[in-house]
């Protein structure tokens, strides 16, 4: 073999020594050679750099101009916010009181500059609205009329700036009226029981493809603004939520321990509500989950 050839296969020499029944003795030597794959590579670690970098928009609309105001949502957004900075390590956008024009450029201004390695949480706390003969949801801004649609945000204008980004993982948060009417698909959820090693595969492999999901605060029908602490019922749970989490914790966990509290503290109220979590439809989601993770905490207290 060539010298460049010794470099890529590995040889073993072999000697193969046949002996007759007179004690006379013959041998053979050759050599296996096999490729050579060198060393063996690490696979990166599951710590907060392999899941990238994270961003979060948060939009809080309590003073409208042409609609009723609302209590919490600024309260909601800041504590929401808040927790997500210094606990989950995101680079937090405010935006308070927005109209139709400050929100689309907000989404604008994240398809431009996120990347592939960046992750965004998009939270809105404000009133709805869902057009039953077009079936679409709607966020209204604070300039938004009721008997006028001009400055509505249609739940398609959303998703079809998310879909144009480049970011690999989003996250929808709507605590607004008829905020379901931005689900209408199914999601695969992580299989109950799953070994540690499993996990880390499952985590590998969701982190590196493309997801797009909703977590929405109830279906298409008014929500509760005020749960009697200066949140909403909804806002209260997510906070607690966030706050009892360590390690990595998926979407679909997160919306499971969200939608058991809202449902029992909305039966305390003696009403319905109850979250809705989906693949959010239309922007190009491909499989996965949205990851959050805890700063401080090693990966693999998320099995927890």
């Amino acid at each position: 073999a060539s010298s460049a050839a010794s470099d890529v296969y590995k040889r073993q020499k072999v000697n193969v020594v046949a002996v007759d029944k007179s004690g006379r003795s013959s041998t053979v030597a050759f050599s296996l050679i096999a490729p050579s794959l060198g060393p063996p590579v690490a696979a990166p670690a599951l710590d907060g750099d392999f899941f990238g970098r994270y961003h979060a928009l948060i939009i809080a609309n309590n003073e409208y101009a042409h609609l009723d105001d609302l209590k919490t949502p600024r309260d909601d957004a800041e504590a929401i916010g808040a927790i997500l900075s210094s606990r989950y390590g995101f680079e937090v956008t405010y935006l308070n009181d927005a109209s139709r024009y400050e929100i689309v450029t907000a989404l604008n201004v994240l398809r431009r500059d996120l990347t592939e390695q960046d992750n965004l949480l998009v939270y809105y706390a404000g009133h709805g609205e869902f057009d039953k003969v077009n079936n679409r949801g709607h966020w209204l801004p604070v300039d938004a009329e009721r008997d006028s649609t001009a400055n509505w945000l249609a739940t398609t204008v959303i998703s079809d700036t998310l879909n144009a980004m480049s970011s690999k993982h989003v996250l929808v948060v709507a605590d607004s009226c008829y905020s379901g009417g931005l689900t209408r698909s199914t999601l695969t959820t992580l299989d109950a029981g799953m070994s540690e090693d499993a996990r880390t595969q499952w985590l590998r492999t969701i982190a590196a493809t493309r997801a797009r999901f909703v977590l929405t605060s109830g279906d298409v029908k008014p929500v509760l603004d005020d749960a009697g602490n200066g949140h909403s019922v909804f806002a209260n749970a997510l906070i607690s939520v966030l706050q009892e989490s360590s390690g990595v914790l998926e979407g679909s966990k997160l919306y499971e321990r969200v939608r058991d509290r809202v449902e029992m503290r909305a039966e305390e109220l003696e009403t319905e509500q109850s979250p809705q979590y989906s693949a959010l439809k239309g922007t190009g989601h491909e499989f996965g989950e949205f990851l959050l993770v805890s700063k401080g905490h090693a990966w693999e207290d998320s099995g927890q």
